[in-house]
Parts: structure tokens; sequence; C-alpha cells
């Protein structure tokens, strides 16, 4: 966790000085066309993101209804699948 941490920091460290070195060369009409393309892509980074979040707590909740219901349905039906289940070991005796 801490290793991922710092290689971020390091990636952007690394990011923000080529951006300022890249900037002492740039014009003014250039260098406002870099700040949009960056603003552009933090905006779709920002909405990638939270879609990802969504879908992963979406999915979560699926599965955890569906194994909340599974349980449900066996607390609600253990007399009728036990007498079942007795039923088919007294068969399996008898055979």
């Amino acid at each position: 966790m801490i290793s991922s941490i710092l290689g971020v920091m390091l990636l952007l460290f690394m990011v923000f000085e080529e951006a300022a070195i890249f900037n002492t060369n740039l014009t003014e009409s250039s260098n406002r066309s870099l700040e949009i393309s960056i603003a552009l892509f933090a905006m779709f980074a920002t909405f990638g993101g939270a879609y990802l979040g969504a879908k992963f707590a979406g999915d979560n909740a699926l599965r955890l209804q569906e194994r909340k219901m599974i349980r449900d349905y066996l607390i609600q039906n253990y007399k009728t699948l036990s007498l079942m289940d007795r039923k088919r070991f007294k068969e399996i005796e008898n055979c």
C-alpha cells in the first residue's frame, strides 16, 4: 500500500517536473491549449473513476443481495427441505 502511494507521488512529481520544463518553451496560445487538454483529461478521468466506483459498488451489492435471498430461502423452507432430505435418506436405506 505504501509503495503504491510512493509510486503515485513519484509519478506525479515527474509529470509536474516535465510540465514545468515544457511550459518554459511554450507560447501563449500553445500554453492555453495545453491547459484545456489537461482540464478535459481531468474531467474524463473523474467521470471514469466515478463510473468504476459505482460499478464495483453495484456489483458487490447485487452479489450480497443474492446471497441474502438464498440464505432467507433456506431459513424459511428449512422444515420442508429437511423433511425431503429425511425421506430421501429413508429411500436410500430401503434400497
